[in-house]
């Protein structure tokens, strides 16, 4: 399989080239988001590209509280993050919609699942448990919509 142009890509397995990320010595932006960087540089002309070979693996033993603690905080970062230019109005308007996201995010997530018809039994299987991880993001990210980013963006690292 070759690589393929993409919309989305998986933040645990970004890599990027050091010019996308700083200009010069100085970072680009104080946080590194994946979503605001891949806009940038869509906005820029460049194509997103995936390897289907390439894998990163995580050593490292988390447990699911701590997840969904992380979970919270990504939520909280990208929710202040992606709301700062927005009105008072706009913000508080998000953050009254947040209650059906876990559902857009589970179908979204799901769908590509779906479409191979792969895996289906284990997708549904983990349903219970993707709700209570889209949950957690959402409810962190309507608490930065509203809050801001408290120091969930500085908890974001393993």
């Amino acid at each position: 399989m070759e690589k393929q142009g993409m919309e989305l890509l998986p933040g645990c397995n970004v890599s990027y080239k050091r010019s996308a990320l700083f200009e010069g010595d100085e970072p680009r932006s104080p946080e590194l988001w994946k979503t605001f960087v891949n806009d940038r540089l869509r906005a820029l002309g460049e194509t997103l590209l995936i390897e289907p070979k390439m894998m990163v693996d995580l050593d490292k033993t988390i447990d699911f509280s701590d997840y969904l603690l992380r979970r919270f905080d990504h939520g909280r970062c990208y929710g202040a993050m992606s709301s700062a230019e927005l009105s008072f109005a706009a913000r508080w308007m998000r953050a009254c919609a947040a209650p059906l996201l876990p559902f857009v995010l589970l179908a979204r997530w799901s769908r590509r699942f779906w479409a191979r018809g792969r895996y289906r039994g284990k997708l549904i299987a983990t349903l219970p448990l993707q709700l209570l991880m889209f949950g957690w993001w959402i409810a962190g990210e309507t608490v930065g919509r509203v809050f801001g980013a408290g120091k969930s963006c500085s908890r974001l690292y393993y």
